[in-house]
């Protein structure tokens, strides 16, 4: 449970509870990344010095931004007509020693360790590749290199499974035949191979997949079938019939129960093994019909053919998972080529099997902090959690969030009903792990510092009820509150719905949106039209008619940029795009 307290109370304990790790979910505009800076300020106020503080960032440019906030808040803080304020918690009673130690972190910023995680987690391999079992000249593979790799790695192991060679191994070649002629093509078991090579540390931490003696297990279910049928009293009962024609293909099973994809064939090709429809007379049978169906259905057949029929796939997923996904990390090491995931399974690796190394980089960093907490996946969370943990601390064999931390070490902020990036293995799990633990203080901000009372109003009364907890899915839907030291004013209504399904084709609908559009921009924000809102000016402090330049149009994909475009200029309305994604897919950069 999240302690509820205002927004103020959160903020100074944010930067005056430096002795206490803390967890502060901070919703829509409410400041996550002012919360992360004011920490760091904090920090540097007391004595920490820049270089012996992380802060992790989601991407490249967040990194930069966050360097960039950091640096303008402490020089705001430097500025000599700043003085004591009452509204500044950073610039209460700022003594000189603390404008000295914020003077000497501006100048330290750029050896700051203010970067992703991956760039973070190939800085701890560059300090102690040995340890990590790399050569030191390693390097890390750009996405181009890692794609170029693996599609030579398949190929690779696709030839050499198919081939005929006197060392190649005839049951996995004739199982990979079987399966791509009769279930799935080779795309699919390309694709299972990249899933595999994508989570390899999954694979080596969770055991490998089970393997099927075939001739075991038809002996077994003979030896239970034959057990069933020998209940039966006269021998002409359907459900014997049933159960003698069973016995026949388990035994054409057993027969090939060293081809697999020959077992397979021959248990299709054979009579079911278990009981169709309610057969069975009771005065045939020593014990009641139904429980000889269940026994036959349940407990023999169903089993038997689900076995049977995995045999194939289970020796095939078997050689992806050690020889292509395992072997193929082993060789990146071995050859000094890192791919992204490998630098933080890597990183983790060295932190929690070293101890010697973790040491020095808990002494190094003595604090870390981690923005947009919610886009974490279980990786980085335990990279975080074995830098924080109590240097003398017998770590082996814990579950990494049951790790004792140092208090004070670990700061996260974040919001779990943003988290978007599952498909980069951000898990919403991870917060809750660490929220359960009960190492961090749970704090919460609400207020948001962006949108007027009407917008506020309108996402609340729309997210609760859209928005329900789901454990390990989704998380609790809190409502944003008023900032109350934004101004608001009665501005009316913001927020237009507008449209209605419609049988019409995706063009058609497309370019029926992009007129309704350009036609609101008109009326709401083109200079002469009669009913424009009031909007609020914060340079001004005060309300001002709307204009273009407080329009934003966010769109879903480019599939109808075109068609939106054509109906702005139209309509009149003069526009810039914005955005990398439009950028490289100009004429110019695709050439």
């Amino acid at each position: 449970m999240t302690t509820t307290i205002n927004d103020e109370e959160t903020l100074r304990s944010i930067v005056n509870d430096l002795g206490a790790s803390l967890m502060v979910e901070a919703g829509a505009g409410t400041g996550k990344t002012y919360a992360l800076v004011s920490r760091v300020v904090a920090l540097v106020k007391s004595g920490v010095r820049m270089r012996n503080i992380v802060a992790i960032t989601f991407t490249d440019a967040a990194a930069a931004e966050l360097s960039e906030r950091v640096r303008s808040r402490m020089e705001q803080l430097l500025e000599d007509d700043l003085g004591d304020s009452n509204e500044d918690l950073l610039a209460e009673d700022l003594t000189d020693q603390e404008r000295g130690r914020i003077r000497q972190a501006v100048a330290e910023l750029d050896q700051a360790a203010v970067q992703t995680i991956h760039s973070f987690a190939a800085q701890l391999l560059r300090d102690r590749p040995l340890s990590a079992n790399l050569p030191p000249g390693w390097v890390p593979l750009d996405a181009v290199d890692s794609t170029e790799r693996f599609a030579e790695r398949w190929d690779q192991w696709l030839e050499r499974t198919l081939s005929q060679a006197p060392d190649a191994n005839p049951e996995l070649t004739e199982s990979l035949r079987y399966l791509v002629g009769v279930k799935a093509g080779l795309g699919t078991w390309r694709e299972v191979a990249k899933a595999f090579a994508d989570n390899y540390e999954r694979l080596a931490s969770e055991g490998s997949i089970p393997e099927i003696d075939l001739g075991a297990l038809a002996e077994s279910t003979l030896d239970k079938l034959e057990e069933l049928s020998a209940q039966c009293i006269d021998h002409s009962d359907r459900l014997f019939e049933q159960i003698s024609s069973a016995i026949e293909t388990v035994r054409s099973v057993l027969d090939v129960a060293d081809r697999l994809s020959e077992a397979v064939r021959a248990l299709d090709q054979g009579a079911k093994v278990d009981f169709d429809g309610n057969v069975g007379s009771s005065k045939n049978w020593n014990v009641p019909p139904k429980e000889i169906r269940d026994r036959f259905r349940e407990e023999i057949g169903k089993p038997f053919q689900v076995s049977v029929r995995c045999a194939p796939a289970l020796t095939v997923l078997q050689n992806l998972r050690q020889s292509f996904a395992l072997g193929y990390t082993t060789q990146r090491k071995a050859e000094g080529v890192a791919s992204f995931d490998d630098l933080l399974v890597w990183a983790r690796d060295l932190l929690r099997d070293d101890a010697t190394a973790r040491r020095r980089f808990q002494d190094l960093y003595t604090h870390i902090l981690i923005d947009e907490f919610q886009d974490t996946d279980p990786l980085q969370a335990e990279i975080a959690f074995y830098l924080a943990a109590e240097p003398d601390a017998n770590i082996d064999g814990l579950p990494w969030h049951t790790v004792p931390l140092t208090p004070g070490k670990l700061f996260i902020v974040g919001d779990s009903k943003q988290s978007i990036y599952r498909f980069r293995r951000a898990d919403i799990g991870v917060t809750h792990l660490v929220r359960e633990s009960g190492q961090l203080l749970p704090l919460m901000l609400t207020e948001n510092r962006r949108s007027q009372k009407p917008v506020l109003d309108w996402v609340n009364a729309l997210f609760s009820q859209i928005m329900t907890e789901e454990t390990g899915l989704q998380a609790e839907y809190v409502p944003l509150q008023l900032n109350p030291g934004l101004q608001h004013n009665d501005l009316g209504s913001l927020v237009q719905v507008f449209g209605e399904p419609m049988d019409l084709s995706a063009d058609a609908l497309r370019r029926l949106q992009a007129r309704h559009v350009a036609s609101i921009i008109v009326a709401s924000a083109v200079e002469g039209s009669p009913n424009r809102p009031r909007v609020y000016d914060k340079e001004r402090r005060d309300t001002r008619q709307a204009a273009l330049q407080d329009v934003c149009i966010l769109i879903r994909s480019r599939t109808g940029l075109g068609i939106l475009t054509r109906a702005l200029e139209a309509a009149g309305v003069p526009y810039r795009l914005e955005g990398n994604s439009l950028v490289f897919g100009t004429q110019e950069v695709q050439d």
